[in-house]
């Protein structure tokens, strides 16, 4: 379990370690400003961060395109869609922070597209309103959900 933890191993970008590129004021602002140098870390954890929602929003979409279309004017449907999918896909960033401990506020933030992507999917599919194409095959529909960006 501890090396599942271990994926996102850039915890915080701790300024106070790096040196800084420059620093300079600007008048009608009060303090100054910095600018760092990119760490390569951080954009390493941003692809693991973006890799791991498409994996998990392809199981999403496998589900709805399995359950929901196929069934979409039953109250199943809209229990599952409402009751269950919508649910889990809001408390999904919660539990990813918490379990891989990321303290990063811009991976944060990112965890969000999540939810978003599979409400606005979801009640595509429930109420038929999602691009016909995308609905032709599985593979078509995890693409599109799994498309984070």
């Amino acid at each position: 379990l501890d090396l599942v933890r271990a994926i996102f191993s850039n915890k915080v970008i701790d300024e106070g370690n790096r040196e800084a590129l420059t620093t300079f004021s600007v008048t009608g602002f009060d303090g100054t400003f910095t600018i760092y140098p990119p760490q390569f870390a951080f954009w390493l954890d941003a692809c693991k961060s973006v890799f791991l929602q498409i994996i998990v929003t392809s199981f999403y979409a496998i589900i709805i395109y399995k359950v929901i279309i196929p069934n979409r004017k039953s109250v199943s449907a809209r229990l599952l869609g409402f009751g269950i999918l919508m649910p889990s896909a809001l408390y999904f960033p919660y539990v990813v922070i918490n379990f891989f401990g990321i303290i990063n506020k811009v991976l944060r933030v990112g965890f969000l597209v999540v939810p978003f992507n599979i409400f606005f999917r979801t009640i595509e599919a429930m109420y038929g309103t999602s691009p016909a194409a995308v609905e032709d095959t599985q593979l078509n529909y995890i693409l599109y959900l799994g498309s984070c960006i």
